[in-house]
């Protein structure tokens, strides 16, 4: 799985939610979240489903969808 780290920020600022009080809802460091919407770090699965339960969005809402036939 692979995150989408611009949905994230999007959904993450459209639910008025700042990065450290999603960091401390998905279990992570604000530092780690920082990175990863930056784009500096990537996001294990188990962080991007912590992420997606944090935010209350199915997890497709935060991942890279895959064309079809991949």
């Amino acid at each position: 799985m692979e995150i989408n780290r611009h949905a994230l920020r999007v959904i993450r600022e459209r639910s008025g939610i700042t990065v450290s009080a999603l960091a401390i809802a998905a279990g992570i460091r604000q530092a780690h979240l920082s990175n990863i919407e930056a784009g500096r770090r990537n996001a294990s699965d188990t962080v991007i489903v912590a992420l997606a339960k944090a935010l209350d969005v199915p997890l497709q809402a935060i991942i890279l969808g895959r064309s079809e036939g991949d």
